[in-house]
């Protein structure tokens, strides 16, 4: 009785560690899923995903935004919010900003190119990076 309950946690724990990297893929269609439907409700996101890039930028005179064209119309309708954003908090009055469209980028997302670095904040960088975090903090707890 006892060889057999110990076959079968033995075998409980086979089928665990072979469905984990199952589990991993699930999650991140799941996320990705979440996100996606969370930018087409709330497309405005974008406003904050630039304010919030630009905290973490070394920042120059010179900041270029690219972004998804379907963002440029939201970030057309805020963009003196974000420029006064910008002068009251962060920046002088000096600041040169400027916004280019590029297609190649997904909605949601941008990139902050600035005098002295560039900042991929584009969703599919962004989620890649909470993913890594994730694997990481299994691996690092033990949890192989």
């Amino acid at each position: 009785m006892k060889n057999a309950l110990k076959e079968v946690v033995e075998i409980k724990d086979k089928i665990l560690l072979q469905a984990e990297d199952d589990i991993i893929q699930l999650i991140i269609e799941i996320s990705k899923k979440l996100v996606c439907r969370e930018l087409s409700e709330n497309p405005e996101s974008i406003i904050t995903i630039i304010k919030e890039s630009i905290k973490s930028a070394k920042i120059g005179n010179e900041i270029i935004i690219k972004i998804n064209p379907r963002d440029l119309k939201i970030l057309e309708e805020h963009g003196s919010q974000l420029i006064e954003h910008f002068k009251s908090s962060t920046f002088g009055k000096s600041i040169d900003l400027r916004v280019e469209e590029d297609p190649k980028l997904s909605i949601g997302g941008c990139m902050i190119i600035t005098d002295t670095n560039i900042l991929d904040m584009t969703f599919e960088t962004r989620l890649e990076s909470l993913i890594d975090a994730i694997l990481n903090k299994d691996l690092l707890s033990g949890n192989e």
